[in-house]
């Protein structure tokens, strides 16, 4: 399967997706969570659902929720309420964007750090990097020392958004019991940090994992039913 197979996907529907997409982007980016804005994120489903190409190119983060790629700078997270695949190591972070997310469905608690350079800190910085096309995810443990300090902690609910900056150190949790949804939107591009405790192992290695068809589109059909009954 080719690297981009996910954006032949979008392709078997013609210009419509891609042009319902690049509306939601828009729509995010601008705070404009109107009724078209759910309207779209209804039709948008109703595609994916039908689309079953697409599932295969969905992964499992190593923070422990689903990633469906709708386009370069848009994205779909899904955080089951079943077991998840992967359960978070190395967890503080910064980002390669700036974004914006807003939950569609269920909660999400964002804590932000402010992280100060320390020989003497608890935390290591980790350099990440990629192997076999984009299919391993390597973080590697670097001698550079920090402190961490937590700064905010704040819990989003269904039709919230937040902001984070690719400057901003921060980690972000959903209850394992609590189905969750998010909307993101990324925009610029920059190198990301990771941080871990510093007596954690020296290297993690993330073998791409794709996510089971019908958890997928259970998923997707939760998802879909929850914005009815939230936004509708």
């Amino acid at each position: 399967m080719s690297k981009n197979h996910w954006r032949d996907g979008l392709k078997l529907k013609d210009n419509y997706m891609v042009n319902l997409i690049k509306n939601l982007s828009t729509k995010i980016k601008n705070f404009q969570y109107d009724k078209d804005f759910t309207h779209k994120m209804i039709e948008l489903l109703d595609i994916l659902i039908d689309t079953n190409d697409i599932y295969k190119n969905t992964t499992w983060h190593p923070l422990s929720f689903i990633i469906l790629k709708l386009g370069d700078n848009i994205k779909l997270h899904i955080w089951p309420d079943t077991k998840r695949a992967l359960s978070p190591e190395v967890s503080i972070h910064s980002h390669q964007h700036d974004l914006i997310s807003f939950i569609l469905t269920g909660e999400i608690t964002n804590l932000t750090y402010k992280v100060k350079g320390n020989e003497n800190g608890n935390f290591a910085i980790y350099n990440g990097s990629y192997e076999d096309n984009y299919e391993t995810r390597i973080l590697t443990k670097t001698q550079n020392r920090v402190e961490c300090e937590l700064i905010n902690k704040v819990t989003y609910k269904t039709g919230d958004s937040y902001q984070v900056n690719h400057y901003d150190y921060h980690t972000s949790f959903v209850p394992t019991n609590k189905f969750t949804s998010t909307l993101v939107v990324t925009l610029g591009r920059k190198n990301p940090i990771i941080i871990g405790d510093k007596n954690d192992k020296d290297k993690f290695i993330y073998k791409k994992m794709e996510c089971n068809d019908d958890l997928l589109k259970l998923c997707l059909i939760n998802l879909k039913k929850n914005i009815l009954n939230n936004f509708l």
